[in-house]
């Protein structure tokens, strides 16, 4: 859905603090909220969160050892889907067609 985005003259938010882009104002503003509520910025990496939740599921990415890791680049993962997902990076393995791309 966010790649068919591309190709419609939908609006693009960029945050001016750090030009993460959001395609909705609502996902834009949650964004916003991170960089205004010091309470929901990850003490590792910086990264902002618009709700504690959010947060909390990502300070796991840090927390959690790299137990998988690729066989053709050995970079590790925290989980066998996030591998997966890299694993495309070398095989060239797209998730989703697109028509107007493809």
């Amino acid at each position: 859905k966010k790649h068919t985005l591309t190709h419609s003259a939908v609006r693009v938010f960029s945050c001016e603090l750090c030009q993460k882009k959001n395609h909705t104002i609502v996902r834009m503003i949650g964004h916003l909220k991170g960089h205004l509520n010091p309470k929901h910025r990850c003490h590792i990496c910086a990264n902002c969160f618009g709700r504690p939740e959010l947060l909390e599921a990502h300070l796991q990415t840090h927390a959690a050892q790299p137990l998988h890791q690729c066989q053709v680049c050995a970079k590790s993962f925290v989980s066998a889907d996030r591998l997966h997902g890299h694993m495309r990076t070398h095989t060239g393995e797209k998730r989703f067609t697109c028509e107007l791309c493809d």
